[in-house]
């Protein structure tokens, strides 16, 4: 359990489609023992939930934190932790074929900008190197483009009914990988090409419903997901083969990302109402719901913050609900980046708390 503050923290960030936001949460959970536990790491807006019919150590509870709302539909996000940079792009086709940005903004909500003003229904993308790659899903294009919006090439175009998905790269083996899907779930597509869009070739042609994938690099390994009702998350080799089922019966699973310092998998589940991140083994073991988020959330990545930007978030209202039930006191409210003093009643409507 830490004991002193923490100058980075693991974040899981996520583009929240229906909800129109782009945020993180703290990850992996923190044990404590009680709210100064908490307190001590250096985190603010979280409090140690010591549910009584559970043994110590519990976990300081962290509210997400939101980047940026009111998007139209944002779909992928990729983070690069080098330069504290997150990427994304909104995409809201339901008044059919659109042109929408690629954005950027850094993970401690500053500097909003635009690196490419206009891509046709824009979907996946991955930030290697000082450069993002990125699909255009009616568009038909895979393309890359400097951190700072110069630079903008296509990599290749596709034809018929192939529509890119989601892409990632592995800047050392040379390869881009991308999901293409069609106008059916299925007889959907893997690719691989150079960086430089050549060698292109179609590795798998029998996918159904292929949606997001990650990669494994030291491994050599590709994780997918193949969504809907009961979907799963597969794995195969960087050479197409190999292929087989890792966690499967899932709800509408979107896209997934890797961390290869804790060696987990996170995926996304889009359901509306139900919507959630989920962190696993590489086995499909020890399933954890990492965040609810009820809008339909769907691109997902690793990263990390400053823990100075957690201290600098808003006052979250049901941490300061839950100390005054608790009799937690002044300390407690403070930890949750919130003012003032509990009511003499701690069980009014929520609404007092915002």
């Amino acid at each position: 359990m830490p004991t002193t503050p923490q100058t980075t923290r693991q974040a899981l960030f996520f583009a929240e489609q229906r909800a129109g936001r782009v945020g993180y949460v703290g990850w992996p959970p923190l044990n404590c023992k009680t709210d100064s536990d908490c307190q001590k790491i250096g985190l603010n807006g979280t409090y140690c939930v010591n549910d009584p019919t559970k043994t110590a150590p519990f976990f300081c509870h962290e509210p997400e934190v939101i980047l940026q709302s009111g998007l139209a539909r944002p779909t992928g996000l990729t983070v690069d932790v080098k330069s504290q940079q997150v990427f994304f792009a909104e995409d809201d086709q339901t008044q059919g074929d659109t042109y929408w940005p690629l954005r950027a903004i850094n993970v401690d909500g500053t500097g909003k900008r635009v690196l490419i003003e206009k891509l046709l229904d824009p979907q996946g993308m991955d930030a290697q190197d000082g450069k993002v790659y990125y699909t255009e899903h009616h568009g038909q294009r895979v393309g890359v483009v400097d951190f700072d919006g110069k630079n903008q090439k296509v990599l290749h175009t596709f034809s018929d009914e192939d529509y890119p998905g989601d892409v990632k790269v592995d800047v050392a083996a040379g390869k881009v990988f991308v999901v293409v899907e069609g106008k059916l779930t299925t007889g959907q597509k893997l690719a691989v090409m150079d960086l430089d869009g050549g060698n292109f070739q179609f590795l798998l042609t029998d996918l159904i419903q292929a949606y997001g994938l990650t990669l494994l690099k030291d491994t050599k390994e590709i994780y997918y997901v193949q969504g809907g009702h009961g979907g799963f998350v597969g794995k195969m080799g960087y050479d197409g083969k190999s292929q087989t089922k890792v966690l499967d019966i899932l709800e509408y699973p979107y896209m997934l990302a890797y961390n290869p310092d804790s060696k987990k998998l996170c995926f996304s589940e889009a359901g509306v109402g139900d919507g959630s991140l989920k962190v696993m083994n590489l086995d499909g073991s020890d399933v954890e719901k990492s965040l609810t988020l009820g809008f339909a959330p769907m691109g997902v990545n690793f990263g990390e913050v400053p823990v100075t930007n957690v201290l600098q978030s808003a006052c979250d209202a049901q941490c300061k609900q839950t100390c005054c039930r608790n009799g937690g006191g002044a300390a407690c409210i403070s930890a949750c980046g919130c003012s003032g003093s509990c009511p003499s009643d701690a069980h009014i409507e929520d609404a007092w708390f915002a």
